[in-house]
């Protein structure tokens, strides 16, 4: 035989590690995230999500965003609360799964400064 054999490409795999999450504060912090094998069409946009739920089984509480780079300030966070990420990956032809979940508890905020006594006779 000569016949050349053509392939296809297909959607990208899956993520094999979580998130990188950092810089935390009351309300947002920052994920970045490794590429992944596009399977003969590259990645193009990541789909990344985040929530309190760990098992992202409850829609209303998902967050998510599509972004062209490896990096995003995730925000709408609420204070003191145990965040979940996970991410996929996006090529010309479809979306990976997606990849294991990384945890980042954002910071309480901050307290009202309290105004200076004031003082009367």
């Amino acid at each position: 035989w000569s016949d050349e054999l053509e392939t296809h490409p297909f959607a990208p795999e899956a993520p094999t590690t979580p998130p990188r999450l950092m810089e935390p504060d009351a309300y947002n912090f920052t994920a970045t995230w490794d590429d992944i094998p596009g399977n003969g069409s590259p990645v193009k946009e990541w789909v990344i999500q985040w929530s309190v739920d760990p098992q992202f089984s409850s829609k209303n509480s998902i967050r998510e965003a599509k972004v062209a780079e490896r990096t995003y300030r995730c925000n709408r966070c609420l204070p003191g609360l145990v965040m979940h990420v996970r991410v996929a990956g996006i090529n010309s032809e479809g979306q990976s799964h997606f990849g294991p979940s990384a945890s980042i508890k954002t910071l309480y905020d901050k307290p009202v400064q309290c105004a200076p006594p004031h003082v009367t006779h």
